[in-house]
């Protein structure tokens, strides 16, 4: 056997390098991960990939909602609005909790001279917070799709390929990620804004 690494000597470092490195780069990502503190701020992700009868935004640091009433078209069946897909994350416990959103009386048959108008509605839940609207919250994290969430590290992507086939929307900061856990589905949703007035 020593013979044949003495021999072979070119041939066996070619092979173990590869492991060595992904062993080094596998442990390097996770103390990486660990000196990385969690998240700190709440936030608020919608999906307006449905119908575009409600809109949610950020002005002068305030959460803003309004409503779009349809139109309807002659001999058309009126419309099934239901709740927006709205969810506020809790940094702490990384759950998305529903945000129950007041439908506007005859949302779905309104009469013709509402037909198109669009009103500001209210959501108590939101009241009084104080948002950020960046993309990329005050302490750098920033919300992406496992699937496509990558650390930059080519080894890690080699040899822990498998850390990608699972699905689900992440905060993803210098190599971390952290799980946002309470969604029926992960795809379609991006951030409204993040809560600033409870954490600075």
């Amino acid at each position: 056997m020593k013979s044949f690494i003495k021999e072979n000597a070119t041939l066996v470092i070619a092979l173990a390098l590869p492991i060595i490195f992904a062993i080094f780069f596998y442990i390097f990502k996770d103390v990486k991960t660990e000196n990385i503190a969690p998240p700190k701020y709440d936030f608020v992700i919608y999906d307006d990939n449905t119908r575009n009868t409600f809109d949610f935004s950020i002005i002068d640091e305030e959460f803003r909602g309004s409503f779009t009433y349809p139109t309807l078209h002659a001999n058309s069946s009126p419309y099934n609005i239901s709740q927006p897909n709205l969810y506020y994350v809790d940094a702490n416990t990384m759950i998305a909790e529903p945000i129950s959103v007041n439908i506007p009386p005859e949302a779905n048959n309104p009469p013709e001279e509402i037909q198109g108008s669009r009103i500001n509605i209210n959501i108590s839940k939101l009241d009084g917070k104080k948002f950020n609207a960046a993309a990329i919250s005050p302490d750098g994290f920033e919300m992406t799709n496992r699937r496509q969430y990558r650390d930059g590290n080519i080894m890690t992507e080699i040899f822990s390929g498998h850390r990608n086939n699972k699905t689900g929307l992440v905060l993803s900061k210098d190599g971390a990620s952290f799980d946002i856990r309470g969604l029926d589905r992960y795809y379609g949703y991006k951030v409204i804004g993040w809560v600033i007035n409870e954490t600075e």
